[in-house]
């Protein structure tokens, strides 16, 4: 039998933030049979891990639809849940995915953070067909940083826009396929500053069978990435993002730059548990 916790990521609180179904330490098993058990749980991720130590576990993540190579909010999801369940100990600990080790660190009141397994600045998007895509005018775009592509593991395209478009987009999601497949992106993020270091985002994935996402830790990593290397923030700083209110998930994500370093990116949040099994997912 294998243990299944499912949790509420970037949320204090259960019904809140983005569902995450965790299997923890399950058989070999075919990868299409993995993909099944992703799509019966019909949540944005499903996360299989493997506890090898006390401070070490390697990890798969699943969409409805196909594998990821690395994802924010089950990292977080996923190491919440082996801390709680007794897999792991200590105050931090490392996840490693097809993209890479990932450290993972606990805060007293419950927090966890996690350090995306890369950092790269990727290519700038044409406006005209960013705002096809999104069935936006490039008016309701803040072209001082104009959008902006960038890879952690798994690639976003970032979207700046005026505070008061952002809940307000209707997105062409099949044109939004188009543009993230030729892109090889993942999601695409809308933002905009609500107040000095308040975010209001949106993030749509859809080729991966998610139409809107509440919760992306790893679109808010792209958007570190972005603000660092592209649009200028050298100071550490700390910005608290709003998502997932016009799903009614309403979801809070933390992401930390420049704390460690110049150019260091950390995404944060609370989980909230919600029911622990056993399944037997034998073939």
């Amino acid at each position: 039998m294998t243990q299944l916790m499912q949790v509420d990521v970037f949320s204090a609180a259960r019904l809140g933030g983005n569902p995450l179904a965790v299997f923890v330490d399950p058989p070999t098993l075919s990868d299409d049979r993995y993909q099944a058990w992703a799509r019966e749980m019909n949540l944005s991720e499903s996360i299989f891990v493997w506890p090898e130590s006390s401070e070490r576990y390697r990890a798969r993540i699943f969409t409805p639809t196909c594998e990821l190579g690395f994802a924010g909010h089950p990292t977080l999801g996923a190491a919440w849940a082996l801390h709680h369940l007794g897999h792991l100990e200590g105050a931090s600990a490392t996840q490693v995915t097809e993209a890479g080790a990932s450290p993972v660190s606990y805060e007293s009141d419950g927090t966890v953070w996690f350090q995306p397994p890369a950092r790269e600045l990727a290519n700038l998007v044409d406006p005209p067909a960013v705002g096809a895509a999104l069935g936006i005018p490039t008016l309701w775009m803040e072209l001082a940083l104009p959008p902006q592509a960038a890879w952690v593991g798994v690639g976003h395209l970032a979207v700046q826009l005026q505070s008061d478009h952002v809940a307000t987009v209707k997105p062409n999601l099949e044109r939004i396929t188009r543009l993230l497949e030729a892109h090889h992106l993942a999601g695409v993020l809308v933002w905009s500053f609500t107040a000095a270091a308040r975010i209001h985002a949106r993030v749509f994935v859809p080729a991966a069978g998610v139409e809107e996402d509440p919760a992306t830790g790893s679109a808010a990593a792209v958007l570190g990435v972005i603000l660092t290397q592209a649009a200028g923030v050298t100071e550490p700083t700390r910005y608290v993002i709003s998502q997932g209110v016009e799903m009614g998930r309403p979801s809070e994500v933390l992401l930390t730059v420049n704390h460690t370093g110049p150019g260091s990116v950390a995404v944060g949040g609370r989980v909230a548990p919600v029911f622990v099994t056993e399944v037997e997912m034998g073939e």
